[in-house]
C-alpha cells in the first residue's frame, strides 16, 4: 500500500484564521503577498514567496490532519468479527459492519473519505485509491491485488466480472481499516474488552513480512494460493493483519520451519509441512499441518 498527500486551497477562503499567538509562517507570508508592499517585489520573486506560502500551509494542514487522525483512533473501537469464512474456517468483520462502527467516530472528527477505483498496471490486477480529507488537507492511500476469481486451492470460482467486484470490496475493507489503524477481534471478547482486554494483533509490517515469506518461497499460481489459505486456516484468521500478536512469533517459527524443508525438498513441495510449534498450542486444539 502507498501513500500520497494532496493539499485543498479555497482561494476565496483568504489567510489562515487570526489569532492571538504569534503569525505562523503562512500567515506572515500571506501578509507579505497580499499586502501594499507587494507591488514593489519583483515578479519572480513574488511567485517564489507565493509557492513558500502554499508549502508553509500545506505542512500546517498536514499538522492538524496528523493530530486529529491521532485522536480520532485513539477513539475507534475494535470490530467484532461476525461473519463467517466457510472457506478458511475463520471469522471476519463485514465493511459494512466496519463502517457501522467507526463511521460515526470518523466524521465527527471532520474527516471524509471517497473510494476510487482504478485499473492496475499489472494485468489482472485491481487497484483502488481511497482519499481521506481534513482541515483542507488529503492523503491518499493506494492499494492493488489480484481479481478474486479463484478460491483457496487455486480453483477458479468465480466470473471475471465478479471476480473484480470482490477485489474491490477487499480493497475497500482493507484500505479503510490501514487508514484508521482499525483492527477487530473475536466475539468472545466482551464489547468493552473486559473479557480478556483489547484483542491486539500484529502490525501491518509484521503481516508483509508473513506474505513476503509466502511469496519468495511459493510458485505463483496454485501453490501460493493454497499455502496461504491453510496459513490463515491453521490460525483461524481471515487477514494475516487479524493475527493476534501474541501468535505471531508461533507462526513465524512455523513458516521458518516449513521454509527449511521445503529447501531441502523442492522438488516435491507438496510434501512439506507446517508443523505446530509444541510450546504454545493452536486455538481450539487446532494441531493441522500444512500440506
Amino acid at each position: 500500500m502507498s501513500e500520497s498527500t494532496e493539499l485543498t486551497l479555497d482561494a476565496q477562503a483568504g489567510p489562515p484564521a487570526q489569532s492571538t499567538e504569534p503569525p505562523s509562517e503562512a500567515q506572515a507570508l500571506f501578509a507579505l503577498i497580499t499586502g501594499p508592499q507587494a507591488n514593489e517585489i519583483e515578479i519572480a520573486r513574488l511567485q517564489m514567496m507565493q509557492q513558500m506560502y502554499l508549502d508553509a500551509l500545506m505542512r500546517e494542514r498536514e499538522v492538524k490532519f496528523q493530530d486529529a487522525l491521532v485522536k480520532v483512533q485513539k477513539k475507534l473501537p475494535s470490530v467484532v468479527r461476525t461473519k463467517h469464512n466457510g472457506q478458511t474456517s475463520s471469522k471476519y468483520a463485514p465493511l459494512d459492519q466496519i463502517v457501522d462502527v467507526c463511521a460515526p467516530h470518523i466524521t465527527k472528527a471532520g474527516f471524509s473519505t471517497t473510494f476510487q477505483p482504478y485499473e492496475s498496471k499489472k494485468e489482472g490486477w485491481q487497484g483502488m485509491h481511497l482519499h481521506v480529507s481534513h482541515s483542507g488537507f488529503t492523503r491518499t492511500y493506494d492499494l492493488e491485488m489480484p481479481y478474486d476469481t479463484t478460491g483457496p486451492k487455486g480453483h477458479q470460482n468465480k466470473t471475471e466480472p465478479h471476480g473484480i467486484m470482490s477485489s474491490i470490496m477487499y480493497l475497500r475493507r482493507g484500505l479503510y481499516c490501514a487508514a484508521f489503524n482499525i483492527t477487530t477481534k473475536d466475539d468472545r471478547f466482551d464489547d468493552d474488552g473486559n473479557a480478556a482486554g483489547r484483542h491486539d494483533t500484529i502490525s501491518r509490517e509484521q503481516a508483509q513480512k508473513i506474505e513476503d515469506m509466502i511469496i519468495a518461497n511459493t510458485a505463483e499460481g496454485e501453490d501460493r494460493a493454497k499455502v496461504r489459505a491453510d496459513v490463515l486456516r491453521i490460525y483461524k484468521i481471515e487477514w494475516f493483519e487479524d493475527l493476534p500478536a501474541n501468535r505471531h512469533d508461533a507462526l513465524w517459527r512455523d513458516l521458518a520451519a516449513w521454509k527449511s524443508k521445503r529447501d531441502k525438498n523442492k522438488t516435491h513441495p507438496k510434501a512439506d509441512n507446517l508443523q505446530q510449534n509444541g510450546d504454545q498450542a493452536r486455538p481450539d486444539g487446532d494441531n493441522s499441518t500444512l500440506v
